[in-house]
């Protein structure tokens, strides 16, 4: 269930051309990744689920604060209004990818992430693999040049 449910949602996140229902699939997905650590039941596995709920509130916070003023100054949530973004706010695109790099481990969501998986054996890193690259998707929109809405 927890690999159906972090796969599920990171693919129907990619598919979402608007940045906030695109947050509501990958919080699915997250569901995903604390499942896996409460399916093991140990003390270690739920101090992990724990830790990664919580690093993911405030990335989650960040994120959403950011695309609010973002779909305010610019005036929507789709993707594309997030183009150039690096190059006119490079403030907001610094923290949005900051937020956006956390959940795919990069410290301080690293151990949160891993000792889930760590505790089902050897294979457990082989589950979570695939869904963390689609965590990164809006990134290059954010990081590319061209202007809101503009081909990038």
């Amino acid at each position: 269930m927890a690999v159906l449910t972090m796969t599920g949602g990171n693919l129907i996140a990619l598919a979402q051309s608007d940045v906030k229902r695109m947050m509501g699939y990958s919080s699915i997905a997250h569901a995903g990744y604390v499942l896996a650590g409460l399916v093991v039941f140990t003390p270690e596995s739920l101090s992990a689920a724990l830790y990664y709920l919580l690093t993911y509130v405030f990335a989650n916070l960040g994120i959403f604060g950011v695309v609010i003023l973002v779909s305010t100054w610019r005036g929507g949530e789709e993707v594309t209004r997030f183009r150039g973004l690096g190059r006119e706010a490079p403030a907001y695109a610094i923290a949005l990818t900051l937020f956006f790099l956390s959940f795919v481990g990069i410290p301080p969501r690293l151990l949160r992430q891993v000792l889930p998986f760590l505790r089902r054996g050897p294979d457990g890193l082989r589950l979570a693999g695939p869904g963390d690259g689609a965590q990164l998707g809006p990134l290059p929109s954010v990081l590319l040049p061209g202007g809101p809405g503009d081909a990038a």
